[in-house]
């Protein structure tokens, strides 16, 4: 229905190819098919070039706005103007709304002949302008009754559209007022939004109000550079809001937007298919950063408007399906993201023709922007609404656990308790008290006392605690006797752990306190019993040993015995030669000795049960000890057919210290269970010694040093 109105005021104002202007005039927006176009690629054409051309070189234009997109060329616009106003009605201004154009030149041609020339554009100084308004502007004084011929020749590198109108002084000054009162609303809604935002951001530090300030704080200042309030709010342009980096403003608007999206969103926790999006998102921006480094302007202009559009449906899409699934506050992110793609949205069809151009379709970016921007903060209104909720909640269930655990603390039947660096008590519980002799936990408390003191008794203990604590910071199960308050003497398992804050600093000890007397006292019993138990074992196992020994020695006595009897009756033989009597001798008196060893063996072991065994060390002669031994077991081996030898391992020392008679009969003992469970062969006696003088026999230790 709007676009009816429009075209009717068009048709009625454009008359025979010429706008007519009446007393009852106040604007045009609309030229109609009265404006027609000419582009000049290599901009080259001057006035005069455009003057002798031919019309038909000229393209007449329909309706809606000129718009070229993004050109490197020049372009010409032709439109004839009629003043039939009356002397009162001659001056009107002339408004092309695109602040940022890089040059517009307006020739006034009148019969052929050029009335007026003058120049505006986006490095000029506003006090050389007809009017110090952000658009390019011109005074027009146009001759009642007669037709004045207007030229523009206009070159921008940024998107080149053509938003042409006449006004009536009086009607501008409105229209100005008007622009003036919706600019300054939306950026003033946009300051404070970002005032407030940056407080609430300040005060609750959360990751997506952080954001949401640097995409507004973007997004300012692409508006204050996009509509020139630079110059309007600081009397001079800065170097940040030059059209020059506009296309930088417009990528970290979206880079600043994409991360509050992941966060307010929450798609890296709680949706990894959407959070891939927006990373793929996320490189793309800052490959687009990257490559407008390197590419033309124009270029790079064309490339962000295109992707802006995709970003925008792709935020679209997330947070609807956020919305949808997991996150009720991408409610209106949702909105927020649909309104911008609406008031882009209807410009483009303003742009484009299809809506006619008024202060709403003007201003339909920024409108959407900034329903946009406090749809955001209606966003991150809830996404707080939410975090406090959860902090509510989880402060609430902190508060249950930690009366569920001061209540396992209080009735726990172990002592649990907190030691401060000074080895203090800091906390315990009730069982703690008890088994410290006090009444209440209050009591220790007051009273004060050294920690490991108080729960480890023993000095030495209690230092061993220490060094582990301060080597490793905690010890385990550890028994320890202590005095409770009463002077009574108990008994505890500790263990200690050192709790450190998250600079790695010790801040105090936890430890707990096991009651363990009875079981000590049970352990100490079982102990007594076990060694009791021992005893008797040892006992009746010594008896039968005694009865083995006895029985064994019965039968080692009768063979010294019965060779001694034997050979003593062969001395009573007369016929015997003195060498055999002498041989007869030798054997009496060798088993002779031989029976007192035995003798000796059986006072040593009376000796050893009743531990009276001496050991006398004496310096032996080894090589006569040693031929002792051979003189003693050679005659027996050769009576059962077997050699017997002393295999020495040079060098020995002739001297040894040791007790000769213990030495000689473990030698004979070993020799003899030789000599009684072997049938053939040799029996070889090896010894030898080792560096530090210890001798070794084969499976036994001899002690004695050279």
């Amino acid at each position: 229905m709007a676009l009816v109105p429009g075209l009717a005021g068009a048709q009625e104002q454009c008359q025979n190819g010429q706008l007519v202007l009446k007393s009852s005039t106040e604007s045009i927006r609309d030229f109609g098919g009265c404006i027609s176009y000419l582009e000049d690629a290599g901009q080259l054409y001057l006035l005069s070039d455009i003057l002798t051309m031919e019309p038909g070189r000229f393209t007449q234009h329909e309706s809606g706005v000129l718009n070229f997109g993004y050109t490197e060329s020049a372009y010409w616009t032709r439109f004839d103007v009629r003043a039939d106003t009356g002397e009162a009605g001659t001056e009107w201004v002339l408004e092309l709304a695109l602040p940022l154009v890089d040059e517009v030149v307006l020739y006034l041609v009148r019969d052929g002949e050029l009335i007026d020339q003058r120049k505006a554009g986006y490095q000029d100084n506003w006090a050389e302008r007809d009017l110090a308004v952000p658009n390019p502007t011109f005074r027009l004084n146009l001759e009642p009754g007669s037709v004045t011929s207007v030229y523009l020749r206009i070159i921008n590198t940024n998107t080149f559209r053509l938003p042409i109108s006449l006004w009536s002084p009086d009607s501008y000054i409105e229209k100005v007022s008007v622009d003036e009162v919706i600019r300054g609303a939306l950026l003033g809604s946009l300051l404070a939004i970002l005032a407030y935002n940056l407080f609430v951001a300040v005060s609750v530090r959360e990751r997506s109000n952080i954001y949401y300030v640097l995409y507004l704080v973007s997004a300012a200042v692409f508006i204050a550079t996009e509509q020139v309030h630079g110059i309007q709010l600081l009397d001079s342009r800065p170097a940040l809001f030059n059209k020059e980096y506009l296309h930088f403003q417009i990528i970290m608007t979206w880079f600043w937007g994409l991360l509050m999206a992941r966060a307010l969103l929450e798609t890296r926790t709680r949706s990894p298919d959407l959070d891939r999006v927006l990373v793929m998102c996320l490189y793309s921006v800052v490959l687009t950063f990257v490559l407008s480094l390197f590419v033309p302007y124009h270029i790079a202009m064309e490339w962000i408007v295109i992707g802006s559009v995709l970003l925008c449906l792709i935020l679209i899409v997330i947070s609807y399906l956020s919305w949808r699934y997991y996150n009720p506050a991408a409610r209106s992110y949702f909105f927020a993201w649909a309104l911008a793609l609406m008031g882009f949205g209807i410009y483009a069809l303003t742009v484009m023709g299809y809506l006619p151009l008024n202060t709403f379709t003007g201003y339909a970016p920024q409108i959407g922007l900034t329903a946009q921007i406090i749809l955001f903060s209606f966003a991150l209104a809830d996404r707080i609404k939410q975090v406090q909720g959860q902090a509510l909640s989880w402060s609430r269930r902190a508060l249950s656990n930690l009366q569920r655990y001061q209540s396992l603390f209080d009735n726990a039947i172990e002592g649990v308790f907190q030691m401060s660096a000074g080895r203090q008590f800091v906390t315990a519980n009730p069982a703690m008290a008890r088994l410290m002799g006090f009444g209440s936990s209050r009591e220790l408390l007051e009273s004060n006392p050294d920690v490991l003191e108080v729960c480890i008794a023993d000095d030495r203990l209690r230092e061993l605690v220490v060094e582990q604590l301060e080597a490793r910071g905690t010890v385990k199960g550890v028994e320890a006797r202590y005095l409770t308050q009463a002077g009574e003497e108990r008994w505890a398992i500790i263990s200690l752990h050192t709790a450190y804050d998250t600079e790695g600093e010790p801040t105090h000890l936890e430890g707990t306190c096991v009651d363990s007397t009875e079981s000590h006292r049970r352990q100490r019993i079982e102990r007594e019993r076990e060694q009791e138990r021992l005893e008797k074992e040892l006992a009746r196992n010594s008896a039968e040993a005694k009865s083995q020994f006895l029985a064994n020695m019965s039968h080692e006595i009768r063979t010294p015995l019965a060779a001694i009897i034997g050979y003593g009756e062969t001395l009573l033989d007369p016929d015997l030669d003195d060498q055999e009597k002498r041989s007869s001798a030798e054997t009496v008196v060798r088993s002779g000795r031989h029976l007192l060893e035995l003798v000796n063996d059986i006072l040593d072991h009376s000796k050893i049960d009743a531990n009276k065994l001496d050991v006398d060390v004496i310096s032996v002669n080894l090589p006569e000890l040693l031929d002792e031994i051979r003189a003693f077991f050679a005659p027996r081996a050769r009576e059962k057919g077997l050699e017997f030898n002393i295999l020495c391992e040079f060098p020995l020392p002739e001297k040894i210290q040791t007790d000769p008679t213990r030495l000689r009969q473990i030698i004979i003992n070993l020799c003899g269970n030789a000599l009684k469970f072997t049938e053939k062969g040799s029996i070889s006696l090896s010894i030898r010694c080792d560096q530090s003088r210890r001798f070794w026999l084969p499976g036994w230790w001899i002690p004695g040093s050279g």
